[in-house]
């Protein structure tokens, strides 16, 4: 049928579409409203969907690396992540690393398998791993090999860390650009699951666990489908032991807030609420606070009986306070009170001069033992 424009001209036949359909999915068709109610894949019950892009971020020397090794084992193997969350079902998995060599990652994941008691056997070539080559997201070529290789072995995970060794020739401040280098990447992986690590940034806040806003670029908090995000608590002292403040969450809406106490020398875990850590900080804080009150009204107990302890008259308040040396005012002044109270001194006259004569004043001294 010919069809006209409003200037009264003939108006072109639509044209024929060059590639990719962009008009996505009828909402109102039955079997497309009914994805609503499907259960979720996921990779790590109720922390991890499958099909959503995974960010994991901390600082450096944040134990990254660790819980990737462990979450790697858990996916081929079906055990559960850190001990702690459940694994659905077993997926082949890819890491690559561009921080370590092959030989430090393979005998990481050695000594993460003796310790949980998983057999070499078990892995059942579940799991590759690549520290030789590091593809660069916004590069076509290295994104088609990753789907290549993908596709070759039946990966069903993939794991890349660090993000911005991937990054190369991107302007990392530009959403414009981070973003759609994420993007092809994870096209590229088609169905397989992508989890990223990445670090926070320098200015993060170092108490309590990061949030999307503290990751470092642009655009990597939008990419997140799900997170986890690391921050220590209190400095690692080289002893294996690591305590961590996390934060999980997603798109699915799940969220948690922990402590995960992760011990490398056994490879085991424990986690506790954030809530209940906080509390016990609070707790240990107002310890230490009654600690450092004691200890200040001590020592002006201590610089009150130094002062009066060689004198056999009663000596005025500001006589003594003269010579309680840095004791502060409101320490010597709460202290001198319970020192009344509890008859550590006692209160009597002392003659002090007065014009030609002398008046009787009150004045204080240790008590007679």
């Amino acid at each position: 049928m010919t069809t006209y424009n409003i200037e009264g001209g003939l108006e072109a036949p639509p044209a024929e579409s060059p590639g990719r359909d962009f008009s996505g999915v009828n909402v109102s068709d039955p079997e497309v409203w009914a994805e609503a109610d499907e259960d979720i894949d996921w990779l790590v019950e109720g922390v991890f969907a499958a099909d959503q892009p995974t960010i994991i971020g901390a600082r450096k020397k944040s134990l990254k690396t660790t819980l990737i090794v462990d979450l790697a084992i858990s996916q081929v193997t079906c055990r559960p992540w850190l001990e702690q969350f459940t694994v659905p079902r077993k997926r082949k998995t890819l890491v690559i690393v561009g921080e370590s060599s092959q030989r430090a990652l393979i005998r990481r994941i050695k000594k993460a398998c003796k310790l949980r008691g998983v057999p070499r056997d078990e892995l059942n070539g579940m799991l590759n791993v690549n520290a030789a080559t590091f593809p660069n997201l916004p590069d076509e070529a290295d994104c088609i090999s990753v789907q290549h290789s993908i596709e070759k072995h039946g990966f069903e995970m993939v794991v890349l860390d660090p993000l911005y060794m991937g990054l190369s020739g991107v302007n990392t401040s530009n959403l414009n650009e981070v973003g759609p280098a994420l993007r092809r990447f994870k096209e590229a992986c088609g169905d397989a699951s992508v989890v990223i690590c990445h670090h926070v940034k320098k200015s993060a806040p170092t108490e309590g666990a990061p949030d999307l806003d503290d990751l470092s670029q642009a655009g990597i908090s939008e990419f997140a489908g799900n997170y986890w995000l690391m921050q220590r608590i209190g400095k690692y002292t080289g002893d294996g032991l690591h305590e961590l403040a996390v934060a999980y969450g997603g798109r699915d809406e799940q969220f948690g807030m922990n402590k995960l106490a992760f011990d490398e020398n056994n490879w085991s875990s424990e986690f506790t609420s954030m809530s209940e850590h906080q509390e016990e900080q609070q707790r240990e804080a107002e310890q230490r606070a009654r600690d450092d009150h004691d200890r200040v009204l001590n020592n002006a107990r201590a610089a009150i009986s130094k002062a009066l302890r060689n004198e056999d008259e009663f000596r005025p308040k500001n006589w003594i306070e003269s010579r309680c040396g840095s004791t502060k005012q409101k320490a010597f002044r709460i202290a001198f009170g319970d020192m009344l109270r509890d008859g550590t001194i006692t209160e009597g006259k002392y003659e002090a001069p007065h014009g030609n004569g002398s008046r009787s004043l009150n004045g204080y001294a240790l008590a007679q033992k």
